[in-house]
């Protein structure tokens, strides 16, 4: 699994959609935390089991964020026809939308 999320990476995720990137990103931080609450639940035996349970809520998590966000940006075009709406990311990576006229 960890070669697969490398290479997504690698292969460049400017083309992916919101969905796309969020279902890559759940995948990724819900993998991490299954694997550590499986560790610690299933004392030091579950963490695999954990990071596959993780790994599955965490990319169908993510892909509802992310597809949320891109249909929230979608709103705001039609909305303003003449704005150009872009996602910015302050300096913690957090993102948000702006839209300018």
């Amino acid at each position: 699994m960890a070669l697969a999320i490398a290479a997504m990476f690698l292969a460049g995720c400017s083309s992916m959609s919101k969905t796309g990137k969020g279902a890559l990103y759940g995948t990724g931080g819900g993998a991490a935390v299954g694997a550590g609450l499986g560790a610690i639940i299933g004392g030091g035996k579950g963490a695999g089991i954990g990071a596959a349970v993780g790994a599955g809520v965490g990319a169908g998590a993510g892909a509802l964020i992310g597809s949320r966000m891109q249909k929230h940006q979608e709103e705001i075009a039609q909305a303003i026809p003449d704005a150009d709406v872009e996602t910015v990311e302050d300096d913690n990576g957090l993102q948000a939308r702006q839209g300018t006229c």
